[in-house]
């Protein structure tokens, strides 16, 4: 993070923890406010790779599994990196700029992802490199925000995964159950942009923009759920971050069989569970028989009481209760994502 960009936070009543930023001094506010209010929240604890020069669309559209080449400025879009087996290393939000292609994804994954990605470049004109302090990065969501922003003189974009831009500043549109933004650009002018929404907007820590993801069924890779899943079965399909007629990358033909040849078993479920500790990734769950049926991919507090989780689980779990950690467990039950799913087809193993 930027010097003087962390002491304008904490002159703005940010709390730390090292370098990390934890909230504003009331984090149980802070959820509370997520569900209805009108938010910012720095965006340091995201990562951001930078990949410049002639082959960069190129050497992108062979290693990821989604489109790449047909990309424009105005837009973003989920994608993923896979290992050849068709499990996903990595998860990212792309965009660019006139300079660059850009990689959006947890920090903590930033360095395990940059040198998978740079086993790779072998004879390509392709400069990869941390570039997460290169911008100011604000997130902003809410029911009003896209006329506060408007007020605040900054870009909207008219609908989810467009990108707007004025001068130094780009403006993504992410989904979300409010309108939701992501702002880069230079100090000077995200510290206006944050002055001038702060007047009526909450500022809230990582954890609770964190929750905005799961309420709107975005999965987010971490080291430890790194190469655990196939992207279908987080959604990535639906969510248009992976291709089955573009040409090779790794794990390109698992993901071609299993759509075209394949019955998926298990899918990316949204659940509450009332339990006031957060359950760590990978948590198992079980059906009534007590059988495994799938793992905890993400969870955060919510705002009610409890946490919201991401479930990866089989299909059939969705019509019945299952269980947390042990087959005894707590009970929660399988809700599906605010989108739609690609209808299933016949027989094949997750």
């Amino acid at each position: 993070m930027k010097p003087d960009w962390q002491r304008f936070l904490i002159d703005n009543g940010a709390e730390f923890d090292d370098a990390r930023i934890l909230h504003y001094g009331n984090p149980e506010r802070e959820r509370r406010m997520v569900m209805s209010g009108n938010i910012i929240c720095d965006l340091s604890h995201l990562g951001l790779i930078a990949l410049e020069g002639e082959d960069a669309a190129d050497f992108l559209h062979r290693q990821l599994a989604g489109e790449v080449r047909a990309l424009s400025a105005g837009q973003s879009r989920l994608s993923c990196h896979l290992n050849p087996q068709g499990r996903v290393i990595s998860s990212f939000r792309v965009f660019r700029d006139a300079q660059a292609y850009y990689l959006a994804l947890p920090r903590e994954n930033l360095e395990p992802a940059m040198q998978r990605l740079r086993r790779f470049v072998l004879r390509d004109r392709v400069r990869l490199s941390d570039a997460s302090d290169r911008f100011v990065r604000i997130g902003a969501s809410g029911p009003g925000m896209a006329q506060e922003l408007q007020q605040a003189g900054v870009p909207v974009p008219g609908a989810a995964d467009e990108v707007a831009s004025a001068g130094q500043l780009l403006v993504l549109r992410l989904p979300g159950p409010h309108p939701r933004f992501q702002l880069l650009g230079e100090l000077a002018r995200l510290q206006s942009v944050w002055e001038q929404l702060n007047v009526r907007c909450a500022p809230i820590g990582p954890s609770p923009w964190r929750l905005l993801d799961i309420l709107g069924g975005i999965p987010t890779i971490y080291p430890d759920t790194s190469e655990q899943f196939l992207p279908q079965s987080l959604n990535l399909d639906a969510l248009g971050a992976i291709s089955v007629e573009k040409g090779c990358y790794p794990g390109q033909e698992i993901v071609a069989r299993m759509h075209f040849r394949g019955t998926l078993k298990r899918r990316m479920f949204r659940a509450l569970v009332r339990l006031q500790e957060t359950p760590a990734r990978l948590t198992p769950v079980y059906d009534g028989a007590g059988q495994p049926i799938g793992e905890v991919l993400d969870a955060e507090p919510h705002p009610d009481g409890g946490n919201e989780l991401l479930v990866v689980a089989r299909l059939q779990a969705a019509d019945a209760p299952v269980h947390l950690g042990q087959p005894q467990g707590e009970t929660i039950t399988l809700a599906p994502p605010p989108y739609p799913l690609p209808p299933p087809r016949r027989t094949a193993a997750d």
